[in-house]
């Protein structure tokens, strides 16, 4: 059986593959919109215990923790200016999400401490077809993906199963999930394309496909 080895992982950057930022886009014009979500099962006093940044291709656009229970703007995004409810709708499916990782880590009672986190988001390719992303790791190693085409969590792991499952008997959760990697990221994205065009060195799509279908913006 393959067991996660525990790792002393505090508030400094993680030293994992998972949680890089975005290479800096390439001549094709890499649009990604990704957000790297983190949750630890034993906090240090003081210390978030769920946190989350999001990035716009190599530039950091979101931060949020559990301690302050708001999404907001970070750097130079704190200028754009999106709809009234954007962040508050960025609050609540942050706050979903933390809720699913907290359950997830407290169904692995033993063998701990546990890190759990998640690159959840979607690329543009220079075809302007949306690439779903759904990647997990577990102690800092790749343990589970997530395809929004069937709604499965999936991988190897008896803790991928004991998580994977947790998640899918909630209904609700996996048409969340579906929908927000198939429709509500690529339409995140290109609307910050738009507002933030001065922030990013790519060019604003015109067309995008949304969960296979062509879509004008």
């Amino acid at each position: 059986m393959r067991m996660p080895r525990p790792q002393p992982w505090g508030l400094c950057v993680l030293p994992l593959l998972l949680l890089l930022p975005p290479q800096t886009p390439r001549a094709d014009g890499n649009r990604s919109l990704l957000y790297h979500l983190t949750c630890v099962s034993s906090p240090a006093p003081g210390t978030p215990a769920f946190w989350v940044s999001g990035w716009l291709g190599p530039q950091q656009y979101l931060s949020y923790n559990n301690l302050r229970g708001q999404a907001e703007p970070y750097g130079a995004w704190v200028w754009e200016s999106p709809v009234s409810w954007y962040w508050e709708k960025e609050t609540t499916d942050l706050r979903q999400k933390q809720k699913l990782f907290l359950e997830a880590l407290s169904v692995l009672k033993k063998g701990g401490p546990y890190t759990l986190q998640g690159l959840l988001g979607c690329e543009l390719g220079p075809d302007n077809v949306s690439v779903p992303v759904a990647r997990f790791a577990l102690n800092g190693e790749d343990f589970m993906t997530f395809d929004p085409k069937t709604g499965i969590w999936d991988g190897d792991w008896p803790e991928s199963a004991t998580i994977g499952q947790k998640w899918k008997q909630q209904k609700e959760v996996v048409n969340k999930e579906k929908t927000f990697l198939l429709y509500s990221c690529p339409q995140r994205l290109l609307g910050h394309l738009e507002r933030g065009r001065g922030n990013l060195e790519w060019k604003v799509p015109g067309i995008v496909f949304l969960g296979g279908l062509p879509s004008k913006y």
